[in-house]
């Protein structure tokens, strides 16, 4: 029933971002509150897969300008992901880099990563690879479309890295006009 809840709410967010019907509320949030949070949804699943978890999002201090629940949503695609494409003993994790122009923010794995030919289209919705190891992975192909759409919607950039076999980064890229470093909060 969850399961299919989230394609639902998926399907629904998509058609209501091509229809531009999405809104997006900005406030100041905790980047260390969305991080743990989207950590503990995918606690669960790391666990049963036999995959550690490992971030360096822990007591920065940083925030960030934008909608909660929607930020919420990109982390905790990007790492469910992450954990459902990566094998028994491997690891996914959050790392973090500031420069004076931007905030990139990395989910990575060790996983199966991803061919050169499905880069392209990754983002495409209800794009599966026709990759063997990917058939075995539940899902209907819309998570990351729709995870590449609310970055774009906050009018962020996500890019993505991969090699075949050594796993993935997903960075999201975060400029400094939305970062702001030990103000008032609003926690959610």
């Amino acid at each position: 029933a969850d399961h299919l809840l989230s394609v639902i709410n998926n399907i629904l967010d998509t058609t209501r971002i091509q229809a531009g019907m999405l809104d997006i509320n900005l406030m100041v949030i905790s980047l260390d509150e969305v991080c743990g949070n989207a950590v503990a949804y995918v606690e669960g699943l790391a666990v049963r897969k036999g995959v550690a978890i490992e971030s360096v999002i822990e007591q920065t201090g940083i925030n960030v300008k934008a909608d909660a629940q929607r930020f919420k949503q990109v982390m905790m695609n990007l790492l469910e992901n992450a954990v459902k494409y990566t094998p028994q003993g491997g690891k996914v994790g959050i790392d973090l880099e500031q420069t004076e122009k931007e905030l990139r923010l990395t989910v990575w794995d060790t996983g199966i990563g991803i061919p050169d030919e499905d880069i392209n289209n990754i983002f495409e919705p209800f794009y599966r690879s026709e990759n063997r190891y990917v058939q075995d992975v539940e899902g209907t192909g819309l998570g990351l479309s729709l995870t590449k759409q609310l970055v774009q919607a906050h009018d962020w950039s996500l890019t993505v890295d991969s090699e075949l076999g050594a796993g993935s980064r997903f960075t999201i890229h975060i400029p400094a006009r939305d970062i702001t470093e030990h103000s008032k909060t609003v926690y959610y």
